[in-house]
């Protein structure tokens, strides 16, 4: 059964069924009036007051935004900037990054910006200035005990002998060649000083593979080695040749030089041409 209702704006009556009857936009009777109403600010709203966690502006959103999390912000540039906040300042700060690397060690936010290890992070607190990429930090204990009295600051190599089982190698305290420990292992009880001795007494009496002799004949043009081919052609042609001009050899034997022997092409044919060539047919 229609049901009587009665316009906001314009007063007057109309029918609706009972389920449009219960919607907001029964209160009018056109859509000329549902605009005029939604113009004024007469058209009830069915946002909720909110209030901006950044800069405290109220501002209205509807409920299903706020239930959503997004009714947080006023706008989107307050919303980017207490987003982008670091440390306390943080939306998501739940007290600093704490987590145990896959090497073991344990992990912290560093409070120049960033995460680093708690152990170099207590070593730089402790000497009061940043560590050098060569200087490494040796736990006296266990990974994970940061005590500023269970690190050790240590170079590279000496944070290697550490970390060995025993002497200047696992199976070797010294040398085997010149009795040093100064030089690291590297293999077979040799230190790598000794061993780059040996190869480059290995290298010395080799001899070095000859290159394949010159195919084409230089010639020596006003202290300069060119290719007689090239300079044969230049002459015939008053002028230098350019990098993309080519010289083909018509017989195909490279040091017959004689100029009616010769031919200008450019790159791309002179290299047609020698895949004919190479195929038994003679591009000339």
């Amino acid at each position: 059964m229609p049901v009587t209702c009665t316009c906001a704006v314009c007063g007057k009556v109309f029918h609706r069924s009972p389920s449009q009857a219960k919607a907001a936009k029964a209160q009018y009777c056109s859509p000329d009036c549902y605009h005029e109403a939604r113009a004024n600010g007469s058209y009830p709203s069915r946002k909720v007051t909110l209030v901006c966690e950044e800069c405290g502006k109220t501002f209205a959103r509807y409920p299903s935004d706020a239930r959503d999390g997004r009714g947080k912000y006023c706008s989107a540039r307050c919303g980017t900037k207490h987003r982008g906040a670091r440390g306390e300042a943080n939306h998501n700060y739940k007290g600093g990054v704490d987590y145990i690397s896959e090497h073991g060690y344990r992990v912290v936010s560093n409070p120049e910006g960033g995460i680093i290890y708690e152990h170099r992070l207590v070593m730089e607190q402790k000497l009061g200035r940043k560590l050098r990429s060569n200087e490494q930090v040796h736990h006296l204990g266990e990974k994970t005990d940061n005590r500023p009295d269970m690190l050790q600051l240590l170079s590279p190599l000496e944070h290697r002998r550490a970390h060995k089982p025993k002497g200047w190698a696992r199976h070797y305290d010294a040398c085997t060649e010149c009795g040093s420990t100064e030089s690291e292992h590297e293999g077979k009880g040799v230190c790598k000083r000794c061993n780059q001795r040996k190869r480059n007494a290995k290298n010395l009496g080799k001899r070095r593979r000859p290159s394949p002799p010159e195919p084409y004949v230089i010639v020596n043009v006003n202290g300069v080695r060119m290719r007689e081919h090239r300079y044969v052609m230049e002459q015939h042609l008053g002028r230098p040749l350019r990098t993309d001009e080519h010289v083909d050899h018509i017989n195909g034997d490279k040091r017959d030089n004689r100029l009616e022997n010769l031919r200008l092409m450019s790159a791309s044919e002179h290299a047609r041409h020698h895949v004919l060539r190479r195929g038994g047919i003679n591009g000339g």
